[in-house]
């Protein structure tokens, strides 16, 4: 499974651009860094790429047991809590995956991977849905 996130660098003044695409295989630029240095911003992309800097997470983590793969989940969401501590979409994320990895009682660690992306996608368009609506409805 191949997660990708594309952004447009909020770096940038006027109309200069700088598209920046990340896929699982490669260094998340949905961490800590690109939020806390603003490369990403706006509340709803903050919380998106936190759900995606867990799922990055999951997907690269080479845990074989639950315990290992949750304390991993927990080290970069405590990394993401930080990188911009007033942010409630960031916290909204990152809280609504970690109680379900919470919940996984009894799921082997490919099934939780899965979750945490699946959660991720999910709050994404979830998003995108709400942001759609309030330009349509102004």
């Amino acid at each position: 499974m191949v997660l990708s996130l594309n952004s447009i660098s909020m770096t940038r003044e006027g109309q200069e651009r700088e598209c920046m695409k990340q896929t699982s295989s490669g260094v998340p630029l949905a961490g800590p860094s690109a939020i806390q240095t603003m490369i990403i911003r706006g509340a709803p992309a903050i919380g998106i790429a936190a759900g995606f800097g867990l799922a990055l997470t999951a997907l690269h983590s080479s845990a074989g047991q639950k315990d290992l793969l949750v304390k991993e989940l927990e080290i970069s969401a405590d990394r993401l809590r930080k990188s911009r501590p007033t942010a409630v979409n960031l916290f909204g994320a990152i809280d609504r995956i970690m109680q379900m990895v919470y919940q996984t009682n009894e799921l082997q660690v490919s099934q939780i991977v899965r979750l945490v992306v699946k959660e991720a996608l999910q709050i994404a368009d979830e998003d995108l849905q709400m942001n759609k609506s309030i330009g349509l409805n102004g």
